[in-house]
């Protein structure tokens, strides 16, 4: 569930209803989860954790920040720039 939350939130809510999988659609979230394990072992180690903080933790940016010894919004930043990262590695050519 939680990196389908991810996946929500780099590439939108699926277009069928999620409460009502098709072999198709667990075909295609599995290839999408494969996909974003690979992407996340690409990101720098502070980038990877401060997206794996957010969104599978669901923590804010100050807390964030604190347990990486930074401010809340260097925590922004580089969640930012993960997530960019993320989205330019997990798009097809």
């Amino acid at each position: 569930k939680k990196r389908e939350r991810l996946l929500t939130s780099i590439f939108g809510e699926p277009a069928n209803d999620a409460s009502q999988p098709t072999p198709s659609s667990d075909a295609i979230l599995g290839e999408q989860i494969a996909t974003l394990a690979d992407a996340l072992a690409e990101l720098s180690p502070d980038q990877r954790r401060v997206v794996e903080l957010r969104h599978f933790e669901q923590l804010p940016f100050d807390e964030i920040g604190r347990r990486l010894g930074r401010s809340a919004n260097a925590a922004q930043l580089l969640h930012a720039r993960g997530l960019a990262r993320l989205s330019v590695t997990m798009t097809p050519k």
